[in-house]
């Protein structure tokens, strides 16, 4: 078994609240997707010719990508 490659495991050094806050603040990531930052008239026109995640009424909760391009391929009204 000496061709096994074992990774250490990051864990917080105790369940203290202090070393778990430590802990998350260290290893944790944010997933970060700007959105709802413009009114529509402002970035692009009310028919989404530009299409753009920044109009989208509220957060999406997870990846723009599928919003944008369903916004992009959505007929002009």
């Amino acid at each position: 078994m000496s061709d096994l490659v074992t990774d250490p495991f990051d864990v917080p050094a105790s369940d203290s609240d202090e070393d778990l806050l430590t802990w998350a603040q260290r290893t944790g990531q944010t997933l970060y997707h700007p959105t709802s930052t413009c009114a529509i008239g402002s970035a692009v026109d009310p028919e989404l010719r530009v299409v753009d995640a920044s109009v989208f009424p509220s957060v999406t909760r997870g990846n723009t990508n599928a919003p944008v391009i369903m916004a992009a391929e959505r007929p002009p009204t």
